[in-house]
Formats: structure tokens, sequence, C-alpha cells
């Protein structure tokens, strides 16, 4: 006859550290697009209102500006999200029910 075992997933508690990363994750994100979104709108201007020659250097100094923004947003994102893994919470699956 067959075990009919039924079972829970049990978490425990985030510590201090977990929670600090966490946020520290949130304010990064954050911070990333305020810094994404400055900086377009401080270029946008020479782009709509230069000449020729102007617009095109603005257009790749954005480009390029873009590029470095989200090669470092990728990298810190990795970094924090690496100590947010390290830090999550315990889980276990515990046997409750008959048979167990």
């Amino acid at each position: 006859m067959a075990k009919n075992t039924e079972y829970r997933e049990v978490r425990g508690k985030m510590g201090l550290f977990g929670w600090v990363w966490r946020i520290l994750l949130l304010l990064w994100q954050v911070a990333m697009i305020a810094w994404f979104v400055s900086a377009t709108a401080a270029v946008a201007p020479m782009i709509e209102k230069g000449n020729d020659a102007q617009s095109a250097g603005a257009a790749l100094g954005l480009g390029l500006g873009w590029m470095f923004i989200l090669i470092f947003w990728a990298a810190g994102t990795v970094i924090l999200g690496l100590f947010v893994l390290l830090t999550r919470r315990t889980r276990a699956m515990v046997p409750v029910g008959p048979g167990g």
C-alpha cells in the first residue's frame, strides 16, 4: 500500500542582511532609471535644435551614453542580485497529514 503523504512548504524568516540587499537592489534600479531618463532629457534638446552635424553628434553621443549606462546597470544588477540570492529565505518541504 502506497503512502499518501502531503507536503507543505515552510519558509524561514529573512534576516537583516537579506532585507538590506533587497533594498539596495531596489534603490539601484531606481537610480539607474533616473540616470537613464536624465541623460536622455539632457541630450534631447541638442538633437532637436542643432543643425545636421550637431544632431548627428548628439545622437551618437546619446547612443554611446545609453550603452555605457546599460552595461553599468547590468553589472550592478548582477552583483547585487547575487547577494540577494545568497541571503534569501530558507525553504523546506515538511510532510504533514497521514503517513508523515
